[in-house]
C-alpha cells in the first residue's frame, strides 16, 4: 500500500529544508493523532521498598481474592481476602522497616540524606506517558 499524499506534497518543494519541514509536520501530526502525550499526576511519594516480588505476588493474590469476594459474596471468600490483605500489609510494613533501618544505619551520611530527601521531598514535576 502506498501513500500518494506524502510524496506528492513533499515533492512540490524544491528546497530540501522545506521538504524536511513538511515531512516533520506530517509525522508530528500523525504521531499526535495516534499516540498523544498524556500527563499523569503522581500522587504518592516514591516507595523503593515496594520492589519486592513477594509483595507484588501478595498484592496480586489480594486483588484477585477481593474480586472473587465481591463476585460471590460468601463469608469464606471474604475471610480468605482479609487474611491475604493482612499478610500483604505485614509484608509491606516489614519491607519498609527493613529498608529504613538499612538506609538510616548506613555509615555514609550522604546515603542517609539522599534517602531522606527522596522520601520527604519528592520531585513535583508531572510525569508524561
Amino acid at each position: 500500500m502506498t501513500l500518494p499524499l506524502f510524496p506528492s506534497l513533499i515533492s512540490t518543494y524544491d528546497d530540501p529544508d522545506d521538504q524536511l519541514d513538511t515531512l516533520n509536520t506530517f509525522f508530528s501530526n500523525c504521531l499526535e493523532d495516534h499516540a498523544p502525550l498524556r500527563r499523569c499526576r503522581v500522587t504518592r511519594p516514591p516507595a523503593p521498598w515496594m520492589d519486592d516480588e513477594t509483595i507484588r505476588a501478595l498484592q496480586l493474590k489480594r486483588d484477585n481474592l477481593r474480586r472473587e469476594a465481591h463476585r460471590t459474596n460468601t463469608e469464606m471468600a471474604w475471610t480468605s481476602f482479609r487474611e491475604v490483605r493482612q499478610k500483604t500489609k505485614l509484608a509491606i510494613r516489614k519491607a519498609r522497616t527493613a529498608f529504613m533501618e538499612k538506609s538510616l544505619l548506613s555509615n555514609k551520611s550522604k546515603d542517609v540524606w539522599h534517602v531522606l530527601h527522596s522520601i520527604l521531598n519528592p520531585p513535583h514535576q508531572p510525569s508524561t506517558l
